[in-house]
């Protein structure tokens, strides 16, 4: 083995001793890499030796050197280091000698995006927020207009501005849902702004996207807010209103037909409707109120072909079935029957 190979063993077996020996009277360049880039200082951080990592640094290892495996820095190597009781300890080091947390590797990452969830030591390395998040943060409309208008100049098209793996629109509701902001004065504006941008992108909607927690949490009400949003509603919000009808949620289901305009006759899971699904677990006060609208579809039949009041006295809901047969006319109440 080379000389140049012993320093990274010794990076490896944590002997900072033999390190500086190496580097200082044997003349071992304290940058030298294996075939794949590694140097010793990506080793000893990989393997959380604080006084290997010392050592190197101490003697002017490249704190931001790239492998040539994945374009790792060693603090890419840090996070995910073997001794989890000295991770902290390690990025420290590397932060006091000037450690770039905004390096990403071949795929685009940053040390923050291998960071288990609730690590103590996280927020070391977490990357500074870009202007438009700050200014998103501090609800400064004029702030966040010009930074968008920046970054398009800068950085292209606004789906590939990120903050922590989030998109600008992710990053825009979730502040709307921790903080309860005017409608009309706030999240209208900045919603209206986003969307009338020179590019065309639209807003995740899936049932776990924050856009989607923010509807079902702060439910908006405002009629110009909510035609704004229509367009990007999930298509499958039946979903929300059929679970709503099953559980009795009756300010879900109201929010739902009455502000969002949903249709009341959607049909969702085996072709149910929200009646139906009210009908079936007799949930009275979603069914009085849908009952009530006078678009109601109570003729409406699922993919097994029943209707509303089928399926109501399939499942014994004898006060339903007396409400949907009022409905249709055809008695007024059970012990007509």
């Amino acid at each position: 083995m080379s000389n140049n190979d012993l320093l990274l063993s010794a990076a490896q077996k944590n002997q900072p001793d033999r390190i500086r020996q190496l580097v200082e009277q044997q003349g071992v360049p304290v940058n030298h890499s294996n075939a794949v880039g590694q140097s010793a200082l990506h080793i000893a951080c990989l393997w959380g030796h604080v006084e290997a990592v010392t050592a190197l640094l101490e003697l002017g290892a490249p704190v931001n050197a790239q492998n040539r495996l994945g374009n790792s820095t060693p603090m890419h190597m840090a996070v995910a280091g073997r001794n989890h009781e000295t991770i902290g300890t390690v990025l420290d080091l590397l932060l006091q000698y000037g450690a770039d947390v905004n390096i990403t590797d071949v795929q685009g990452q940053l040390p923050f995006d291998f960071c288990p969830p609730h690590a103590e030591w996280k927020d070391k390395v977490a990357p500074a927020p870009p202007l438009w998040y700050s200014a998103l943060k501090r609800v400064d409309l004029e702030a966040f207009r010009s930074s968008c208008e920046d970054d398009a100049n800068q950085l292209g098209a606004p789906d590939k501005w990120q903050f922590r793996g989030y998109s600008v629109a992710d990053c825009m509701f979730q502040i709307f849902i921790e903080n309860e902001y005017d409608e009309l004065s706030v999240v209208f504006p900045f919603v209206a702004f986003w969307l009338n941008q020179q590019y065309t992108h639209t807003i995740p909607n899936d049932e776990e996207s924050f856009f989607a927690q923010y509807m079902q949490q702060r439910r908006p009400h405002h009629p110009e807010l909510v035609k704004l949003l229509q367009p990007y509603f999930p298509s499958d919000m039946w979903q929300w209103l059929h679970r709503s009808a099953r559980k009795n949620d009756l300010a879900t289901v109201q929010y739902c037909i009455d502000v969002l305009h949903v249709s009341p006759n959607l049909q969702g899971r085996q072709g149910m409707t929200a009646l139906q699904f009210a009908a079936r677990s007799g949930q009275m006060q979603v069914l009085y109120y849908l009952l009530d609208l006078p678009i109601i579809g109570v003729n409406i039949t699922d993919d097994r072909g029943q209707t509303p009041l089928d399926a109501a006295r399939s499942n014994h809901r004898q006060e339903a079935v007396a409400a949907i047969e009022q409905k249709l006319g055809l008695v007024s109440s059970i012990d007509e029957k």
